[in-house]
C-alpha cells in the first residue's frame, strides 16, 4: 500500500486517483500517522439477464448424475 503524506496528496491527486483506479490503495498520512485510506469503491453488481441465462442453459447437455444425488439414492445421508 503506498502511503503519501496530506501535502503529496494535494500536490499529486490526479496521480493517486489513478493508481486507485489501477487498484492500488492509497494511505494519506498526516505527521506520519494514517488518517486516511483511498480505495475503489464497492461497485453495484450488475443485474442478471434471466433470459439469457435460460437460453445459455438450455443449450447445455445434463448431466448424468451426482456424488449428492448418489448418496441420497443410497440412503447415506
Amino acid at each position: 500500500m503506498k502511503r503519501v503524506s496530506v501535502a503529496e496528496a494535494k500536490a499529486k491527486l490526479s496521480e493517486i486517483l489513478d493508481a486507485v483506479i489501477a487498484g492500488e490503495e492509497v494511505m494519506i498520512t498526516r505527521r506520519g500517522k494514517a488518517i486516511a485510506k483511498i480505495v475503489t469503491p464497492d461497485l453495484p453488481k450488475e443485474k442478471l439477464d434471466l433470459e439469457r441465462m435460460r437460453t445459455l442453459t438450455s443449450k447445455m447437455k445434463p448431466y448424468p448424475g451426482s456424488f449428492v444425488e448418489d448418496m441420497r439414492n443410497e440412503e447415506r445421508y
